[in-house]
């Protein structure tokens, strides 16, 4: 980071230097005021719940049952499963703000 306000030896109006090496997968967002803010954003999985979501995805399309009875069958096994599938992910977010 370089120097700020006037220079000390011209008392020119001096700017700020900044440079940023970002390695993560994150968003950074840079401010005037003299502030870093980092995103990190990503999506937990809990496998055991997902599968049971596949299964009954699945399931609702070979029921074996046929006529009307059956495709209220398939609907219902496959709106539980998707309703159970929304639980089978999590999303986080950190965000950390250094003042500089």
């Amino acid at each position: 980071m370089g120097a700020v306000g006037a220079c000390q030896h011209c008392h020119a109006d001096a700017s700020r230097r900044i440079e940023l090496a970002v390695k993560e997968d994150i968003g950074v967002r840079l401010t005037e005021a003299g502030s870093l803010t980092k995103t990190r954003t990503w999506r937990e999985w809990r496998w055991s719940i997902l599968i049971l979501a596949v299964i009954l995805t699945i399931a609702s399309a070979v029921t074996g049952v046929g006529g009307p009875v059956g495709v209220a069958v398939g609907v219902v096994l496959g709106l539980i499963g998707t309703i159970i599938g929304f639980w089978a992910s999590t999303s986080h977010k950190d965000t950390e703000t250094t003042r500089f």
